[in-house]
C-alpha cells in the first residue's frame, strides 16, 4: 500500500491593489468608522484572529490588519494582509 503526502493548495494571491483596480473597495477608504475608539481600534477580534491566521497564499503564519470604512460611514470591511507575499483576505 503506497502513502502519498499530499501539499496543501494554496489561493491564489490577491493584493489590496488587485482588490482596488476590481472595484471591491469602491465607496471604502482605509481606516476605521468614527465610531470606532482607538481602544476599540486596538482590541477588534479581527485584528488578533489576523494575527494567528495562515496566509493562504503562502503559508506564512501572523497576518496584518487592515480596516477600510465606506465614505458615508456606514460600514466598515475588515482584511488580513500577509506581510511577507501581501495577500489580502477579507473577514
Amino acid at each position: 500500500m503506497s502513502t502519498q503526502t499530499q501539499t496543501p493548495t494554496r489561493a491564489r494571491r490577491v493584493t489590496l491593489a488587485d482588490l482596488e483596480r476590481t472595484g471591491k473597495l469602491d465607496d471604502f477608504q482605509p481606516g476605521h468608522t468614527p465610531s470606532h475608539s482607538a481602544l476599540i481600534r486596538d482590541t477588534l477580534p479581527e485584528r488578533e484572529a489576523a494575527a494567528e491566521a495562515t496566509c493562504a497564499s503562502c503559508g506564512h503564519v501572523g497576518l496584518g490588519f487592515r480596516a477600510f470604512t465606506r465614505r458615508d460611514g456606514s460600514s466598515w470591511r475588515a482584511y488580513a494582509m500577509c506581510p511577507h507575499c501581501q495577500h489580502a483576505e477579507g473577514f
